[in-house]
């Protein structure tokens, strides 16, 4: 896709999947997910649709943590992280992870997807 239109896969919880799903819906972007089979899900999506990035929010399940482990093995990158302990995420593999906080607003998330893809600064940065 582009950074007018990007499209990524989310990886998290129910509540926050609908807020961005709202937002993405509200400015023409693409969202997959797969909240039956997130590991085995997310990997048939990247496969299959090239997403611009893969987001992931640490729900404190090893799912999360499973869905890096593989996409690190097929060298897939950006990863964007949402969590408050980066140091518990295994990136060795040299995966490029943005990590935002847990705090952040669903706006913020799409905004730094939106800013990478475009190789600028955040705006809320």
């Amino acid at each position: 896709m582009s950074a007018e239109t990007p499209m990524f896969v989310f990886v998290g919880s129910p509540t926050r999947r609908a807020d961005l799903k709202a937002l993405v819906d509200d400015r023409g972007w693409f969202m997959h997910d797969a909240p039956e089979d997130a590991l085995m899900g997310t990997l048939a999506q990247v496969i299959t649709f090239f997403p611009d990035a893969v987001v992931i929010e640490d729900t404190g399940d090893v799912t999360g943590h499973d869905v890096v482990m593989h996409l690190e093995s097929i060298h897939y990158t950006p990863l964007f992280l949402l969590t408050d302990t980066p140091e518990l995420w295994e990136t060795a593999g040299g995966a490029f992870a943005a990590v935002l906080p847990l705090r952040a607003k669903g706006y913020e998330v799409l905004d730094a997807l939106r800013a990478m893809l475009l190789d600028a600064e955040p705006a809320w940065a």
